[in-house]
């Protein structure tokens, strides 16, 4: 449930609210399994299909969704909470935007469609030479006859490595974690 998380241009998110805790811990699970499969994916050359590749786009755009709460995020420094937007805002892009920015994008199919080639005609992408390798659901086929030089050259395999920054994520998400057990402990301890 995204609705209380769509703020108005002046709110903020608190970062302590147990919606934006549960949605934190939900996009952990989901680091986790993308930094499970996808060196298995890469080192046995395989490509995701049918439903799995539906719920990797999923994946991706909970992921952006996240980014997009990001900007409205408030956090701590120094024991206070910062709630002015255009701080959080600046600080999100100082800090974790870049990371976040290159593992949400899926840069491999970003790439492959930008060295193989533009423009398009109907559902599918096309060159002078015929299709890119776009299969039925819209995705890039990567194994494609098209992309054939840009894959044995490694690149892709390459792009795909940079997904693996979801793991800074995931460290983001033990900070906030470990942040917020030792303020119950300094509570518990003074009640």
């Amino acid at each position: 449930m995204l609705t209380p998380y769509l703020c108005p241009p002046d709110k903020y998110v608190n970062p302590k609210d147990p919606r934006k805790i549960r949605w934190d811990m939900y996009c952990g699970v989901l680091i986790v399994y993308s930094v499970l499969i996808i060196p298995w994916r890469i080192g046995f050359d395989v490509d995701a299909t049918g439903l799995i590749a539906i719920f990797d786009i999923c994946v991706d755009c909970c992921f952006a969704v996240d980014m997009f709460m990001c900007f409205w995020t408030a956090y701590t420094e120094e024991e206070r909470l910062v709630t002015d937007l255009p701080t959080i805002r600046w600080n999100y892009v100082k800090t974790w935007f870049v990371p976040d920015l290159l593992s949400t994008v899926p840069i491999d199919k970003v790439a492959g469609i930008l060295l193989g080639g533009g423009g398009g005609s109907g559902d599918a992408l096309s060159t002078d030479e015929g299709d890119l390798g776009f299969n039925a659901t819209g995705i890039l086929d990567t194994t494609s006859e098209d992309l054939s030089s840009l894959s044995s050259l490694g690149l892709i395999r390459i792009l795909r490595l940079a997904r693996l920054l979801k793991l800074m994520r995931l460290l983001k998400l033990s900070k906030k974690i470990a942040g917020s057990e030792d303020k119950n402990e300094l509570v518990s301890r003074r009640g």
